[in-house]
């Protein structure tokens, strides 16, 4: 009698313990994102890359959706590569792979083409690369 008593309580601490480390996980303030770092770009500035992120500072970083984050940035035309890697408890790393152009075109504007036909644009002439 004893024995199975002793095993109960143990099972009912064990699933407290549990349930209190979840309310805890989903409640804590600890888990909030404070800081998005953001590398590997030259001409698409960080701004511009946060905007069209699907999650933002003050998120809970558990429910944050890279996949969704991820495409989102693939389908910005001037960016190649993409990964994003959670710093648990509350940091996101965001590093990028630009396109880079294999051709210049002058139209008025300075403009480079990558190797998939994609048009960039090139601000000043210290982002013209050696071809």
């Amino acid at each position: 009698m004893r024995r199975r008593a002793r095993k109960r309580l143990l099972i009912i601490l064990t699933a407290m313990a549990v349930v209190g480390g979840g309310v805890y996980v989903f409640f804590s303030p600890t888990f909030v994102l404070s800081e998005i770092t953001i590398a590997g770009n030259s001409r698409i500035s960080d701004d511009e890359i946060s905007r069209g992120l699907p999650f933002e500072i003050g998120d809970h970083i558990l429910f944050l959706r890279k996949s969704s984050a991820k495409e989102t940035l693939i389908a910005d035309d001037r960016i190649a590569k993409c990964e994003i890697h959670r710093r648990y408890p509350n940091k996101v790393d965001i590093v990028i792979e630009e396109m880079t152009p294999v051709l210049l075109l002058s139209s008025g504007k300075i403009w480079g083409l990558s190797k998939k036909g994609t048009a960039l644009p090139i601000k000043s002439s210290y982002e013209i690369p050696n071809l």
